[in-house]
């Protein structure tokens, strides 16, 4: 491989940039939220019970590949 597909390569695998709503919580971005849209399994369920409060939302959402505004509007509902 040389120098121009290796450049050729790198412009087609650019960064999607990490965007922030108002409050600061990162939106959806899919390197790191994959699971967004899929269903809730229990043992997602358990895991948002059991650490929310220990680790807060934020590594919760990478925990489980979702928002963070997902796992503090979930976190409200089961309260």
């Amino acid at each position: 491989m040389n120098l121009s597909d290796k450049n050729n390569m790198s412009s087609k695998m650019e960064q999607v940039p990490v965007t922030y709503d108002t409050y600061g919580r990162m939106k959806f971005h899919s390197d790191y939220h994959g699971r967004q849209k899929t269903p809730r399994t229990t043992s997602d369920e358990k895991f948002l019970i059991e650490n929310y409060a220990k680790i807060g939302p934020e590594q919760v959402s990478f925990a489980l590949e979702r928002t963070i505004h997902t796992i503090m509007t979930r976190a409200y509902e089961l309260r």
